[in-house]
């Protein structure tokens, strides 16, 4: 967006806990987020004194406040390359694939992705609605089907993966299918459990890892 706004970082080890300074940044970071927070990552780039750095912020307001006339009540999470979260102790895809997105390395970040990290970037640009980012995943064949992946992201609100990965060998193959189970959300509707198939393909060990189709079997599920 070309915006800046200034934080005062508030507190955390394994990533940034900042908050706006004044009202005037609350605004900024407001307008970059349409008038409405959210939990969706964005890339940005961090200045400090004379040092610019790749990171990765989300934009939903959250736990203590150390700063009480800013409008802004919370703070936000700021990562960095490596970065974990404080609960989980592990990385985060969304933050980490931001992160190189700032530093203009994300596609290289998504063509050296493993079969389960393409399938869990995949679901992470679905939940951001992020069109640009899914195109990157698919093989070529497989573009076709966008305007259909256009409407279901339209349809949704939020998409999580809630089933475990089946750990299949994929390091000597060309061709792999991963099915997972993800937690989807639309307005004004119960959640529904979906079972996705992610068949992935790779011209030669070493290329990219690519989508070549997606089966979807949808259950509604009201108690997810």
């Amino acid at each position: 967006t070309g915006m800046r706004f200034r934080v005062q970082r508030r507190a955390g080890s394994h990533h940034a806990d900042v908050q706006p300074l004044t009202k005037q940044d609350t605004a900024v970071m407001n307008r970059i987020y349409n008038g409405r927070w959210s939990w969706n990552r964005r890339a940005i780039l961090v200045q400090t004194e004379d040092q610019y750095l790749a990171a990765s912020m989300h934009g939903m307001p959250h736990g203590g406040d150390g700063i009480p006339d800013n409008d802004f009540r919370g703070h936000f999470c700021v990562h960095f390359l490596g970065s974990t979260t404080h609960g989980s102790g592990r990385s985060d895809l969304g933050h980490q694939m931001m992160v190189h997105k700032s530093a203009g390395m994300l596609q290289k970040y998504i063509e050296q992705a493993s079969p389960y990290q393409l399938v869990d970037a995949y679901l992470f640009a679905v939940n951001q609605h992020d069109l640009e980012l899914t195109d990157w995943m698919y093989a070529s064949d497989m573009r076709a089907s966008q305007a259909n992946m256009t409407r279901f992201m339209d349809s949704i609100q939020a998409i999580r993966r809630i089933s475990e990965f089946e750990e299949k060998p994929w390091k000597d193959a060309l061709a792999v299918d991963l099915p997972v189970t993800a937690a989807v959300h639309r307005a004004g509707a119960a959640p529904e459990r979906i079972r996705f198939t992610f068949r992935l393909r790779r011209a030669a060990i070493g290329d990219p890892w690519k989508i070549d189709a997606i089966d979807m079997v949808q259950k509604k599920r009201p108690e997810l």
